[in-house]
């Protein structure tokens, strides 16, 4: 069959070949096409799909969806909107939130800029965080809280952080002699034990300041003595102490012994009294042959609304042992019947020497 022409269509129903250029000015529908070679738009209205079905290896979907299969390789920057960059170099630029379950190939417990970092290690027994700057470690937090400077130096019991200047690193010190002062502290009122540490290994003497110490019941005030290790573990002394607490008012004058602690303010436990003085704690000796030992005092005065009822003191005598290292660090404060202290006020000294 001939090609037909009719009107403006042209007909043709067998294969035809063309020799010289083609122009259709309006639309070329056209299947089963093996090679298009276009230099202007073409318009896909139901998609693209590369490949043959079926196992398409890559699809265009009308939406906008890109469905690739195998390798993409990109010469230049890929850029999602405005918040996502991936660069040739390999690259990635995020100016909002990462969020993954997991990161593989990811340094994540680490974060470094430079030869500056901060770093969390942990062998399984030994965990711990780091700061590194300029190349050197400078500080960690070791795995039992402790702090150290340029590694694992963690100084000894009683040394403090001094500085060395704008210009120098950190290091640690032994105090220099004279008191140090703590803050006063106020008794909780819903608890019947205060325990103070602290005390470092150098201190010869130390005091305890309080005042208008009262509790929600009747109760007699107590205090024991914390000591320490060289190792730096704690325990608090609840025996073998030699201790005698007596006190004086206007009808005469009372007081018994003690081995588990030192009463304090004896037998006036009254709730409506509030009770002032001191405890003095003296070491005797440095780690010699019968290892290091104290002597302790206390004296007080009773206020019991109105005016001062009674006047009280307390000595006791407690040994650390033959030999021993220990020292003590420390005070606990109670009331023997497990009542809440009602009021009060403690202060910790102690004298470096």
């Amino acid at each position: 069959m001939a090609v037909q022409i009719s009107g403006n269509d042209i007909t043709v129903p067998r294969d035809g070949t063309f020799s010289r250029n083609v122009s259709i000015a309006g639309t070329l529908t056209y299947e089963d096409v093996t090679n298009v070679d276009s230099i202007g738009l073409v318009t896909a209205r139901n998609g693209i799909e590369v490949g043959a079905s079926p196992g398409v290896a890559a699809s265009i979907s009308v939406d906008g969806n890109m469905i690739v299969s195998g390798i993409t390789t990109l010469g230049s920057d890929v850029k999602i909107g405005t918040g996502v960059t991936l660069s040739p170099d390999g690259n990635a630029f995020f100016t909002g939130v990462i969020t993954a379950t997991t990161f593989s190939g990811v340094d994540t417990d680490k974060i470094s800029e430079g030869n500056t970092e901060a770093e969390v290690v942990d062998t399984g027994s030994d965990g711990h965080f780091k700061v590194t700057t300029e190349g050197t470690e400078r500080i960690r937090v070791g795995p039992s809280g402790q702090i150290g400077i340029a590694g694992a130096n963690y100084g000894t019991s009683g040394q403090v952080l001094q500085s060395q200047g704008s210009g120098s690193v950190v290091q640690w010190a032994t105090p220099a002699s004279g008191w140090v002062h703590a803050a006063e502290i106020t008794l909780p009122t819903n608890a019947s034990t205060y325990t103070f540490t602290g005390i470092p290994d150098g201190a010869s003497h130390i005091r305890y300041l309080i005042r208008y110490m009262s509790f929600a019941g009747t109760a007699q005030a107590k205090v024991q003595l914390q000591k320490s290790t060289t190792g730096g573990s704690t325990s608090i002394i609840s025996s073998n102490y030699i201790s005698f607490s007596s006190y004086f008012y206007n009808a005469g004058n009372a007081g018994g012994a003690n081995t588990d602690g030192i009463d304090l303010f004896d037998a006036y436990s009254a709730p409506a009294n509030s009770f002032f003085g001191m405890v003095e704690i003296f070491r005797i000796g440095t780690n010699g042959s019968d290892g290091t030992n104290y002597l302790i005092q206390h004296f007080g005065v009773n206020h019991g609304g109105s005016n001062a009822e009674a006047t009280f003191q307390s000595n006791a005598y407690i040994e650390l042992g033959t030999g021993s290292t220990d020292f003590i660090s420390g005070a606990k404060f109670y009331a023997n019947t497990g009542e809440n202290f009602d009021n009060g006020y403690i202060n910790q000294s102690y004298l470096l020497s």
